[in-house]
C-alpha cells in the first residue's frame, strides 16, 4: 500500500521537511530514495536534479506532480523493497528511517490549500429533519492545523462545550471548474484523516451570525490531521472504509463512510459550479454519528483518538 507520511527531520546543518512512504514499520525518503535509483539502475549523471524534479520533497509538488510523480515515487519504493531497505542515497545518506528518528507533520500540501468542510453530512449525526438538502459546506483555517501527537488547546474563551468529530479528507490533485459528478473522482489523489473539533457555544453563535469568519470551528489547534495520505488507487472505494474516535479509550463515533449523505462525486460538483478547484485543496466529508453521547463534551486532559481504517490512527491530548 502506498501511503506517504510528511515529516522532519533534524541533520547537521538543521531541520528539514522530507516527504516518505511508510514501508513496514520504516519510513523511505521517496526523494533520496529515487536518486538512489537514478544513479544505481538507470545510470542518470544528475540524480538529484532528476529526483527533485520527478519527487519533490513538499507535498503540494508532489500532488502537483499528477501521476508521473505518483508513478516516479512507486519505482522508488519497489527499488528500496526489492534492496530490503538496505540502501543509501548517492552519497551514502539514510534512506529508511525509523519513526522515532522525525517529527510527524501535518499533511497539509499548503497554506494556500482550503479546506473544504461538510456540515451535517453523515446520516447518525444529526435527525434525519435536520439533513441538508444541498452540501452544506464551509471552510476550515490551515492555521488551525495540528498533527498526531500534538495538543489541542481548550479555547476557553469562545466555548464551554467542545466535541470531536473523526472525518475522512480527500485530496484534490488537479485544477477543474464545472465537474460533473460523473468525473468528480478523476480530481482525488488520495485520502487522510482529520479531526474537526468543533466550540459548540461559539459555533451556535456563529451559525446566528451566518457563520462570516467562524471561530468556532476555526479557534487555534481546532484541526488536527493526520501526517498520512493514502493514494487513491489502494483505496479504490472509500465509501468501504470504517471510521471510529475515542476519548481516555472509551468509544465516542463509529461509522461507515457509506453513510454520507452527499458523497464526494456530489460534493465536488456542487462545489465547483462556477468555482475553480485546485491541487492540494482538501475536501473534509462530514463527521459521524456519536455512539456514546453520555461521555459529554471534552474536558482539559482528555486523549483524544481518531481512527480509519487503511489510513491510521490521530491522537492528541486537550490542554
Amino acid at each position: 500500500m502506498t501511503k506517504l507520511v510528511k515529516y522532519r527531520i533534524n541533520t547537521l546543518v538543521g531541520p528539514f521537511d522530507r516527504l516518505g512512504a511508510v514501508v513496514g514499520d520504516k519510513f523511505v525518503d521517496l526523494n533520496l530514495a529515487y536518486a538512489a535509483y537514478l544513479v544505481n539502475v538507470a545510470k542518470e549523471d544528475a540524480p538529484y536534479k532528476v529526483a527533485s524534479a520527478r519527487v519533490p520533497t513538499d507535498l503540494l509538488e508532489f500532488i502537483e506532480g499528477g501521476q508521473k510523480t505518483i508513478d516516479a515515487a512507486k519505482e522508488a519504493i519497489k527499488y528500496v523493497g526489492d534492496k530490503k531497505l538496505n540502501v543509501t542515497g548517492p552519497k551514502g545518506e539514510k534512506i529508511v528511517l525509523n519513526p522515532n528518528e522525525v517529527k510527524l507533520l501535518p499533511a497539509l500540501p499548503s497554506h494556500k490549500s482550503r479546506m473544504f468542510a461538510m456540515g451535517r453530512n453523515f446520516k447518525g449525526h444529526t435527525p434525519p429533519e435536520t439533513w441538508p438538502q444541498r452540501p452544506a459546506g464551509f471552510l476550515k483555517s490551515t492555521y488551525a492545523v495540528v498533527t498526531d501527537g500534538e495538543n489541542v488547546v481548550y479555547p476557553k474563551l469562545i466555548t464551554e462545550i467542545l466535541n470531536i468529530e473523526v472525518e475522512l479528507v480527500a485530496y484534490i490533485c488537479k485544477k477543474g471548474k464545472n465537474i460533473p459528478k460523473e468525473k468528480a473522482m478523476d480530481y482525488i489523489m488520495g485520502y487522510s484523516m482529520g479531526n474537526d473539533i468543533s466550540a459548540r457555544t461559539q459555533q451556535r453563535l456563529d451559525i446566528q451570525d451566518r457563520r462570516y469568519v467562524y471561530p468556532g470551528k476555526n479557534a487555534d489547534t481546532l484541526a488536527p490531521l493526520s501526517p498520512y495520505v493514502v493514494l487513491k488507487d489502494e483505496i479504490p472505494d472509500p465509501y468501504v472504509l470504517h471510521m471510529w474516535s475515542r476519548v481516555n479509550d472509551k468509544p465516542y463515533q463509529e461509522a461507515v463512510v457509506d453513510e454520507m449523505i452527499f458523497n464526494y462525486e456530489e460534493i465536488i460538483e456542487y462545489y465547483t459550479r462556477d468555482y475553480t478547484i485546485y491541487p492540494g485543496d482538501m475536501i473534509w466529508g462530514g463527521s459521524v454519528a456519536y455512539i456514546d453521547r453520555s461521555l459529554g463534551p471534552l474536558k482539559v486532559g482528555d486523549v483524544v483518538e481518531c481512527e480509519i481504517e487503511r489510513i491510521g490512527k490521530l491522537k492528541n491530548k486537550v490542554i
